[in-house]
């Protein structure tokens, strides 16, 4: 799993940088049992604030 969580105010990043440019979590398992699991406390733990 890898993370990067950029400061508060940080812009996004435009659309010509990839798909992938503002995903600040990412989150791979080869079981895709466990991997929604894990997706679904990932969902219902994290906040997002809009600035």
């Amino acid at each position: 799993m890898g993370q990067y969580f950029p400061e508060p105010g940080t812009p996004t990043q435009g659309i010509e940088a990839g798909y992938m440019a503002n995903a600040w979590l990412r989150i791979r398992h080869p079981d895709y049992d466990t991997l929604r699991q894990i997706l679904t406390e990932a969902g219902e733990t994290i906040t997002v604030h809009a600035g």
